[in-house]
């Protein structure tokens, strides 16, 4: 009687409404509908409606997608403790990040650097007081603008964490530094890095926009899910240089090759 046909309404129902099947779900029950069975009018008023319900299926399932996306974010990004968040120095700029996106790829060496068991150790990744003579030199070595010949002598008396700290005017020229402004670069560097790990924060000796450039990829992919590509970070060409080295010095041979290939 609404398009009037009359009868033919019935089968049309009993057709559509067979088994009690969904709509949205069911694509046997009325997406390949074609209505040849009814009057050219009825059958154009049908198709129309077709059309309709489609888009709002597609839709709906792009609205489900978007849903699913923002709660995979949210549950990635919100979950775990405090204890769990890594305070970082890089050249300066302060980054936090999660300790287990640090470790995605599980024989870097940014992930060994944080690696579970040596993260619990009370403080050993933390407290400077805990470095051996190797982690001394390393980090004399990489600091910025520290002085090459105290680096040396840091690493020919084999200097320890809470030695360093130690470090005043008459312990330098003990070693046999004398000119007053080396002392004053590698004092002035040594109550930098105290300061900074006095607050759990964590220095990084390299480029803050390439080294951001790794965190950034690193979130990607511990947003993404597994069966998810997602696109190589974007680099400025006068830092794309740079970016490699310090990729491969993280990420050596292969294991970096599902964030930046």
């Amino acid at each position: 009687e609404v398009f009037g046909f009359g009868n033919l309404k019935k089968p049309f129902l009993q057709h559509i409404q067979k088994e009690n099947a969904p709509l949205v779900n069911s694509k046997e029950e009325w997406e390949t509908m074609t209505y040849v069975e009814f009057p050219t009018d009825v059958k154009t008023a049908l198709d129309e409606g077709k059309t309709s319900l489609l888009k709002t299926k597609i839709k709906l399932q792009q609205q489900s997608k978007a849903f699913d996306q923002e709660k995979h974010f949210i549950d990635t990004f919100a979950s775990g403790d405090n204890e769990d968040l890594v305070h970082l120095s890089v050249r300066g700029e302060r980054m936090v990040i999660k300790r287990s996106t640090l470790g995605i790829c599980k024989e870097s060496v940014l992930a060994k650097k944080f690696d579970s068991a040596l993260w619990k150790q009370a403080g050993n990744c933390r407290s400077v007081k805990n470095w051996d003579f190797a982690q001394v030199a390393e980090w004399a070595s990489n600091k910025k603008d520290f002085p090459r010949e105290v680096a040396e002598k840091l690493r020919e008396n084999k200097i320890n964490g809470n030695e360093l700290l130690s470090f005043d005017f008459s312990i330098l020229k003990g070693l046999g530094i004398n000119r007053p402004g080396t002392i004053a670069l590698a004092l002035c560097a040594i109550k930098e890095l105290n300061s900074s790990f006095a607050g759990g924060v964590i220095l990084i000796e390299h480029s803050a926009y390439c080294f951001s450039k790794i965190i950034d990829q690193l979130r990607l992919h511990a947003m993404c899910k597994s069966n998810e590509v997602h696109s190589k970070p974007k680099i400025r060409e006068e830092e794309k240089k740079r970016f490699k080295r310090i990729e491969a010095y993280y990420f050596p041979g292969d294991e970096g090759s599902s964030l930046f290939i």
